[in-house]
C-alpha cells in the first residue's frame, strides 16, 4: 500500500465493525508483513486462525513469517498445511459438483 498508515487504520477500523472478519486480519498481517513488522503480522496472522483453522491464507500467512524469520522447516510444514486445507476444499468441491451434475 502506498499509504501504509491509511491502510492500517482502514483494516483496524474494519476489525472494530467486525473483528471475526478473518479476511481483513489476513490483509492486515500481509500489510504489517510487508512494511517489515513480522511481530505484528503474526498476531494478525495468529488470530485469523484462531478465528477460522480452515482459512489456509492464515496459514500461508504464518509461513511467510517463519520464512522471515529464518525457520525453514516451519514454515515448510505451515505451507504444507495450508495446501492440504486447499485441497480439501477443491476435493469437497468437486465431490459436490460430481453429485449435483451425477443428479442432473
Amino acid at each position: 500500500a502506498a499509504q501504509p498508515r491509511s491502510a492500517q487504520h482502514a483494516y483496524v477500523r474494519a476489525l472494530e465493525l467486525d473483528g471475526k472478519d478473518v479476511q481483513t486480519w489476513v490483509s492486515l498481517g500481509l500489510l504489517y508483513l510487508h512494511h517489515g513488522d513480522t511481530a505484528l503480522a503474526n498476531e494478525a496472522f495468529y488470530r485469523a486462525q484462531t478465528l477460522d483453522p480452515d482459512y489456509a491464507l492464515a496459514w500461508v500467512g504464518q509461513g511467510l513469517v517463519a520464512t522471515q524469520n529464518g525457520h525453514t522447516t516451519d514454515s515448510r510444514v505451515l505451507f504444507e498445511h495450508a495446501v492440504s486445507l486447499t485441497a480439501e476444499v477443491v476435493s469437497d468441491f468437486t465431490l459436490r459438483f460430481a453429485d449435483v451434475d451425477a443428479n442432473s
